[in-house]
């Protein structure tokens, strides 16, 4: 049995304002990605 009543007729900002959104696979990787140092090439 579910541990609180849904409550019907919110709006999606209403139904979202305590949304944590967790970590995830691609968000890391994007991350990661930007913040990696890419080395300079200078060509003449």
């Amino acid at each position: 049995m579910a541990k609180f009543k849904i409550q019907k007729g919110l709006s999606d900002a209403d139904m979202m304002k305590n949304f944590k959104d967790t970590e995830n696979f691609e968000d890391t990787m994007l991350d990661m990605e930007r913040s990696a140092k890419k080395p300079v090439v200078h060509q003449s």
